[in-house]
């Protein structure tokens, strides 16, 4: 009893709760009278509460009655998914997102952003999602303003290719191909980022910028030979956005020192 978990889905939650105060009752020795009159209740109450007869939990009441026991409650609430959310919300990453969905939009592509993949309730948010209608062609795109964690990004990609068809099919896009990848800023620290987990990402992202290139713009050529990194200056107005993975020191260099340098700069210019 030193550590009870409380799952908040239909019943469970009365149930759960209602056995666990009537435990800890038991073991401090009470009947349910003396709990109620400990915690300022009536003794109905610690009834409905201890057989989940309740329909509405008064958690101010179970507070009481919790603490008269000697125990402390804590409930947690955890929506790891919804921290893409956050990130989709950013200057930064809102300007890398739109830059590329522009520039697809111009190659014949059909785009649509912040893809929401689960049913019923979302387990994560695809940053770009399109689709070419000449050739069933699918790309899955991941957006970075930063790279703090490669492994996570791995898992990212993995998890929204294998989802990415689903959603695409609730927009009523069926690809016949897919490619994935990484639109990342072209920065210091994302240059410095890739260079230092080169080859992992060699592993996990083999494709190249050229062939991504490619692809995107013409039916002819083939897809890359696997997911794929490339760098992006949302600021840029040159014809060949999707720009080869760079290291720090090779020319040219990155138009921005890191994301809070990007983010102060765009702020200051027109869209």
């Amino acid at each position: 009893m030193a550590h009870t978990e409380l799952r908040l889905d239909d019943r469970w939650f009365q149930d759960q709760l209602g056995r666990t105060i009537a435990e800890l009752r038991r073991l401090v020795g009470w009947d349910q009278r003396e709990l109620a009159e400990r915690a300022s209740t009536s003794q109905s109450t610690i009834s409905r509460l201890e057989t989940g007869a309740s329909a509405v939990v008064d958690t101010i009441v179970v507070n009481r009655v919790l603490l008269a026991l000697g125990a402390r409650a804590r409930i947690e609430i955890e929506a790891p998914h919804l921290r893409d959310r956050t990130r989709q919300r950013d200057r930064v990453h809102a300007r890398l997102t739109q830059f590329v969905a522009t520039r697809l939009e111009r190659s014949g592509w059909r785009v649509a952003t912040e893809v929401p993949i689960g049913e019923p309730v979302p387990r994560g948010w695809i940053d770009l999602l399109a689709y070419r209608p000449i050739d069933g062609a699918g790309l899955i795109g991941e957006v970075k303003g930063d790279l703090p964690d490669v492994g996570e990004l791995q898992r990212q990609v993995g998890f929204y290719a294998s989802a990415a068809p689903w959603a695409a099919r609730a927009l009523g896009w069926r690809f016949e191909r897919t490619v994935t990848f990484v639109a990342a800023l072209d920065s210091d620290a994302v240059r410095a980022r890739i260079s230092f987990n080169r080859e992992l990402l060699a592993r996990s992202l083999p494709g190249r910028a050229t062939e991504l290139r490619a692809w995107i713009e013409s039916t002819a050529g083939p897809p890359p030979r696997g997911p794929t990194i490339v760098l992006v200056d949302p600021a840029s107005r040159r014809a060949s956005w999707v720009r080869p993975v760079r290291r720090p020191d090779v020319r040219p260099l990155a138009p921005y020192r890191d994301y809070t340098d990007a983010a102060r700069r765009l702020a200051g210019m027109r869209r």
